[in-house]
């Protein structure tokens, strides 16, 4: 939706996340601080810079890095204007770096279990390939933003270049891990609700209830 409609403000003690629905493809942009602090990132920026930038300005809170969970151009097309109004680094997972370099210039590869410090924050990035095969998700405070890897009842492509089913399979395996309360921040408003929880989605995904990777290939 064009606009940037605000769907889920989050403001708790250790955390501010705000989610907006941009563009044409119902993509979920993030924005994500200290509260203490003032500090925060933004995630997967696209479609709005103007709009992604005049929000990020009028907030008053500095930002500190851009985080990409993928390489898909739906997810990173604002970051180059947006680079020409702040200075800072652009993360994305090694596996994805490539393909990144090639559509917006210089940034950064990190790789699974690797962390970032937004203020107070600690970001841990969880490598999820499958979508792509640098896919990843950012845990912070009990929140977790999945990209395409996780939506509400339903998963991102595996047939695009780079998908693989079997990978997906076991990056839905290591969300399955986290605790059930852990508020889930999908790459777009895909769902029935824009935001879910893993537990939720163990017990009504049926991407994530099946637990045997050739029928989970066959139903993707």
């Amino acid at each position: 939706m064009v606009g940037g409609r605000i769907l889920t403000l989050k403001n708790m003690s250790k955390v501010f996340i705000a989610q907006h629905e941009m563009g044409l493809m119902g993509n979920f942009v993030y924005f994500f601080g200290d509260p203490e602090t003032k500090k925060m990132a933004l995630v997967d920026p696209a479609w709005e810079a103007d709009r992604i930038w005049k929000y990020s300005r009028d907030a008053g809170w500095l930002v500190e890095a851009i985080l990409l969970t993928h390489q898909h151009f739906d997810h990173i097309n604002a970051v180059p204007d947006l680079l020409k109004e702040i200075d800072v680094p652009v993360f994305i997972h090694s596996q994805d770096l490539a393909e990144t370099k090639r559509q917006i210039g210089e940034i950064r590869s990190v790789g699974a279990g690797d962390r970032a410090k937004i203020g107070n924050l600690d970001v841990t990035f969880i490598h999820t390939p499958g979508h792509t095969p640098g896919s990843q998700c950012f845990l912070v405070e009990g929140n977790i933003i999945t990209g395409d890897t996780l939506f509400g009842g339903s998963i991102g492509r595996t047939d695009l270049p780079g998908g693989s089913a079997r990978e997906l399979f076991e990056s839905l395996q290591r969300l399955k891990t986290l605790p059930d309360e852990t508020v889930v921040y999908p790459g777009h408003n895909y769902g029935a609700t824009p935001t879910s929880t893993i537990g939720e989605e163990k017990r009504t995904n049926p991407f994530m209830i099946i637990s045997n990777v050739r029928e989970f290939v066959r139903m993707t």
